[in-house]
């Protein structure tokens, strides 16, 4: 899955018995069919979309030179306005970063430092994300779920999906299902409404395997002016040239 690096933890282990070792049965099979079909839904359910809020409460562990880990904790908030409107604004313990979209240019914000830059967009919001990915080093966060019913899902890299079983979360009822594609594992949580709710994945590159979660809050049918998805600078704010990386750099710097 491009660009995210997530876990799930697990917790009370020991009060718990294994999912799977509950019976002899007949072994499931490397790709259940039931959990792709979930995919689809879940697919078939972003995609009928065309204008949402979605926030995200997420962490991320980050494995230092030592091989400790560090988790970092941030927010995700996107206003989506398909096919050619989207603003997101990222919120870290390290980092403050906003993106406008307007179907023709993409700006990138920092407010920390009053830097923005200014790239010129296809017009469409999944060509976006392939392009601030191809061209311009910007993973955009949670980019998956632009993929996901559509002809860019990676269904195919999917080398084992199971359906773990019902579960809740804050309360409301969901379905767990377990995926392993490439060098990473991750989950999703659906809700009645086949909406991810819990996303988490884990890096299978490192021994230490450091994990990405995030707790998905829905808004569907949110109405939005233009003016959401356009930036305007202010007198204060000023405009640079955009190399990958420049703003992070700069935003180091303060």
């Amino acid at each position: 899955m491009r660009g995210m690096r997530w876990i799930i933890a697990t917790g009370l282990a020991c009060l718990a018995a294994p999912v799977f070792a509950q019976d002899a049965g007949p072994r499931p099979p490397a790709v259940d069919p039931q959990a792709m079909q979930a995919l689809d839904r879940m697919g078939k359910a972003l995609r009928a979309l065309s204008q949402f809020e979605v926030s995200a409460d997420s962490t991320s562990e980050v494995v230092l030179e030592d091989g400790r880990k560090i988790e970092l904790g941030g927010t995700v908030d996107y206003k989506v306005r398909r096919p050619n409107g989207l603003f997101a604004k990222l919120k870290s313990d390290r980092r403050d970063r906003e993106f406008y979209y307007d179907g023709k240019t993409l700006t990138i914000f920092a407010p920390a430092t009053n830097f923005y830059a200014t790239l010129p967009a296809p017009d469409t919001i999944g060509a976006l994300v392939q392009k601030a990915q191809d061209d311009y080093g910007l993973e955009m966060p949670l980019a998956d779920l632009f993929w996901w019913g559509t002809d860019k899902a990676p269904k195919s890299e999917i080398k084992s999906a199971t359906f773990v079983g019902p579960a809740f979360l804050h309360g409301e009822p969901v379905a767990q299902y377990v995926f392993r594609q490439g060098d990473v594992d991750w989950q999703v949580w659906l809700d009645k409404q086949d909406m991810p709710r819990k996303l988490v994945i884990v890096d299978n590159t490192a021994s230490e395997r450091p994990e990405f979660s995030a707790m998905l809050d829905w808004k569907p049918g949110a109405s939005f002016t233009n003016d959401t998805f356009a930036f305007k600078p202010s007198k204060d704010d000023y405009e640079i040239l955009f190399f990958p990386g420049t703003l992070v750099a700069q935003e180091g710097k303060q």
